[in-house]
């Protein structure tokens, strides 16, 4: 079965998540904005689904902006309906269940291991959302301890297999504080996750406290400077809203933020976290073709001419953060 049938197979059973509770009102992701009032940016659903690489479906699309940081962000689904979205099938897409996206995905996490070792060569690490334990193989080849955490009981049950209990935590990371202790690590690794953190500011206060003095966080999200994005709104304001396809693609259900840069920055130093280095991560070819050219012709040739000149240019969809916990 190829990529794609596994992907429409696995989307059937999603449920789409819903915003949350009526009546409750959007507020700027950073603490210190609080008192901005958000903008909408997005409101409108349609009959149809589009679904993510991931086979999540997105209907409704209602996204809010922080005009002061420029994080946007849709409002959390609860708890158990953020949990439909890390279900097993998810979890495979990530790992063994789609070989051709394992493979891609490998070659991508060992480019990662390599870029976090001129920061920190070994060292106590915390993988967030490990899903299967692909990044926790690479850091131990690379001679890391490796530990993780994940919210998929289905996803820590087969990393327990290859490393262990006592090296997976499963939930979230406020259960990894509980888990690990307080300043238990050297490093904390999040790849394209704290997009997925139901409470963004607290999930970094949480790796704050897991982390020793002078600890590092590595962390890869999608960026808001990405072309993509820019794509993505353009089409949908030059057709007056009636191309809504390309916007509910990427800002899909499963994540509930999308940064700008300046305010992932602001996040960050509110946690006690300094920034050490930011640089743009485009996808790997690989990655890129697997997950995302799965449209039709034009689409596809679009989406891959803005890819290749946005790698010549030294752009990505994605950045690469370090960071350091402040010494106390």
């Amino acid at each position: 079965m190829g990529v794609i049938d596994q992907l429409n197979n696995a989307a059937s059973s999603v449920a789409e998540p819903v915003d949350a509770p009526s009546g409750e009102k959007p507020r700027s992701p950073v603490p210190s904005l609080r008192h901005v009032s958000p903008r909408s940016i997005y409101d409108f659903e349609t009959a149809q689904p589009v679904y993510s690489a991931f086979g999540v479906p997105t209907r409704v699309v209602r996204i809010y902006e922080c005009p002061e940081s420029g994080v946007r962000f849709r409002m959390p689904p609860s708890r158990e309906e953020s949990a439909l979205l890390h279900a097993k099938h998810y979890q495979d897409f990530c790992g063994a269940g789609s070989p051709d996206y394992e493979a891609a995905n490998r070659e991508r996490l060992a480019e990662r291991v390599k870029y976090l070792q001129a920061f920190r060569p070994q060292g106590r690490v915390l993988d967030v959302g490990c899903s299967t334990g692909l990044m926790m193989s690479e850091l131990t080849r690379a001679g890391f301890e490796a530990f993780g955490c994940d919210v998929s009981s289905e996803a820590c049950a087969v990393v327990r297999e290859q490393f262990g209990a006592e090296r997976v935590c499963h939930g979230d990371t406020k259960d990894a504080r509980g888990r690990f202790g307080e300043s238990a690590f050297d490093i904390i690794t999040l790849m394209d996750v704290i997009e997925h953190f139901h409470d963004a500011a607290g999930g970094l206060r949480d790796i704050h406290s897991l982390l020793k003095p002078g600890g590092l966080v590595f962390l890869r999200t999608p960026s808001l400077s990405s072309p993509f994005f820019r794509l993505a709104d353009w089409s949908y304001r030059l057709t007056l809203g009636r191309y809504t396809r390309a916007v509910q693609t990427i800002y899909h259900a499963e994540h509930i933020y999308f940064f700008s840069e300046k305010g992932l920055r602001m996040l960050l130093e509110e946690s006690g976290l300094s920034m050490v280095s930011m640089r743009p991560d485009p996808l790997s070819w690989r990655v890129f073709r697997v997950c995302e050219l799965v449209h039709g012709p034009l689409v596809n040739a679009t989406l891959a001419l803005v890819y290749f000149v946005s790698r010549a240019m030294g752009g990505g969809h994605g950045i690469n953060i370090i960071a350091q916990r402040c010494e106390q």
